[in-house]
């Protein structure tokens, strides 16, 4: 059974990987700690060298299905700009773009643009696809570095449509050495009804250089739950 792509998963998308991939660290990377072959004894950078860096790039290609049959494919590129003059402050353009397939329908594609400013902080995202713009209300700082078990909040973004997501991050023991680097997020509308609930895990080393990725969203107001996988292909 085929079904219609709701736009409100390419929005999902776009602020679930804004989140994980860019959470305002101030500095990112860098060579990981020592240790024993226990990941839990090891320390992870929470942002890949270099991510702010002009020229930066990274891909994932994603398969998968929903819980009625339907295959899905996810093609994710996510490119650092050269820097520029926002508002009147010198910002870090990262683009995003995304592009989304169910069964043999045509692609959506959505193409998001974050801000950054000197700190490596967002201070707002715009989605061409939905038109929607994202500012964070909340904007805690997370870790350069965690090791297993650590916790911490994700900034709160408001949508100029009204709404909002609200989230936290949890770095998990992976396989082998590896670390699952995992966000959970809640998204509302405007009048306070959660519209979806997702679950997106980077496995990253202990440069925090991200090897693959899972996604999971459960589309509340569509009855549909959709889980991803696949590799980094950048």
């Amino acid at each position: 059974m085929k079904i219609r792509i709701p736009k409100c998963f390419v929005i999902v998308f776009a602020i679930g990987l804004l989140s994980i991939f860019s959470m305002g660290c101030n500095s990112g990377g860098g060579g990981g700690g020592g240790g024993d072959d226990s990941a839990s004894d090891r320390t992870y950078h929470l942002t890949d060298d270099g991510e702010f860096e002009p020229g930066y790039m990274v891909s994932f290609s994603l398969s998968g299905s929903d819980d009625q049959g339907n295959n899905w494919a996810m093609e994710l590129t996510r490119n650092t700009k050269n820097k520029i003059q926002f508002n009147g402050a010198t910002v870090t353009p990262i683009d995003t773009l995304i592009v989304i397939t169910v069964e043999n329908m045509a692609p959506i594609s959505s193409l998001g643009t974050e801000y950054f400013d000197q700190n490596n902080q967002l201070i707002q995202m715009f989605d061409s696809g939905t038109g929607v713009t994202w500012t964070p209300t909340t904007n805690p700082t997370i870790p350069e570095t965690a090791q297993i078990g650590e916790i911490g909040s994700l900034p709160t973004l408001l949508g100029d449509d009204g709404a909002v997501q609200t989230g936290y991050w949890e770095l998990q023991q992976g396989s082998g050495v590896l670390a699952n680097y995992t966000s959970y997020f809640t998204m509302k509308d405007s009048n306070e009804n959660t519209v979806s609930l997702t679950e997106m895990t980077l496995v990253i080393d202990e440069s925090g250089d991200p090897k693959s990725m899972i996604y999971k969203v459960s589309l509340i107001q569509q009855g549909v739950t959709v889980t991803m996988s696949g590799n980094r292909t950048i």
